[in-house]
Parts: C-alpha cells; structure tokens; sequence
C-alpha cells in the first residue's frame, strides 16, 4: 500500500526562549570563518573588527548575543559566514552554548544590558 502522507518536516523543541511575551528582536551579524560549527543557543559577541566570534575560550569579547540556528563557519579562516542572531528575550539559561569554560553565571548580567534575560526552565 503506498503513503499518502510523507514526513517532510520534524521539529524538535529545544527549549532555547524560555518567555516568548518578552519581546524577541534578531538581527544579521557576519560571524568569523574558521570556528566549526556554531549551534542553535551560542553565546557571541564582537571582536575588535566588528566580527562575532563565540564567547568564552580564548575569545576576549563581550557576550552580546544568541544563535538562532545552526551555522558551519568551516575550519579555515577566510570570509565572514551571515548568521541570525537574537538581540533581545528571555531565554533558558541551560540551553545556552558557550566556549571552553565560560559559565553563564559570569555572563548573565552582562546579557541584560543588551536586554537578553536568563530564566530556570523546569
């Protein structure tokens, strides 16, 4: 018997915005080529040249904003990749991505002078 119906989209609930009645603002940033693969929920800042790179590590950014989605910046520099990021909103603080050792603790009250608030998701 054939199918009628194909499965043609799956979505998957990250539980990334934690409050969607605060106002969710997103804007384009060109994220610097070189860092892999960027998930849904990381944390990036500018660097001295206007670039986003992850937060935390090695990177000595501010924490500014919020992946919307998956990005592959490569392994190589080179040109600046587009991503979409979050400005503004509330967000699960265990759902965010940064590098190395950076703890959201340190970050959270940095994020809310960019108006991007934290919250325990349960």
């Amino acid at each position: 018997m054939n199918k009628l119906v194909n499965d043609v989209y799956e979505r998957n609930f990250d539980h990334l915005i934690a409050d969607a009645s605060f106002p969710i603002n997103k804007a384009i940033v060109s994220l610097v080529a070189g860092q892999g693969v960027l998930v849904r929920g990381s944390v990036v800042g500018k660097n001295e040249a206007g670039n986003a790179v992850l937060y935390g590590g090695d990177a000595v950014v501010k924490p500014e904003f919020i992946l919307t989605d998956d990005v592959d910046t490569g392994d190589q520099a080179g040109d600046t990749i587009n991503a979409t990021v979050y400005l503004s909103g509330a967000f699960n603080r265990d759902a965010l991505v940064l590098a190395g050792e950076g703890k959201v603790d340190s970050i959270e009250s940095e994020l809310k002078t960019y108006g991007i608030y934290l919250k325990i998701v349960l």
